[in-house]
């Protein structure tokens, strides 16, 4: 599954006109953590480690 999603990245990234290289990509990816948070009766939520810039653009790139 991981290998699906590693290739449907690079493909928008490339159809966006993205300029990080595969192997950039992959040690950026690397840095981003996700956890799923649920606090008393609210929703479970999807949270973002801070990051810096390159792997907070990869995490919203938009599907």
């Amino acid at each position: 599954m991981g290998l699906v999603f590693y290739r449907y990245l690079l493909w928008k990234l490339k159809k966006s006109n993205e300029q990080l290289s595969d192997m950039e990509v992959i040690e950026k990816l690397e840095n981003i953590r996700i956890a799923l948070v649920k606090s008393g009766d609210r929703e479970v939520k999807f949270v973002f480690e801070t990051m810096d810039v390159d792997p907070a653009r990869l995490a919203s790139v938009k599907s």
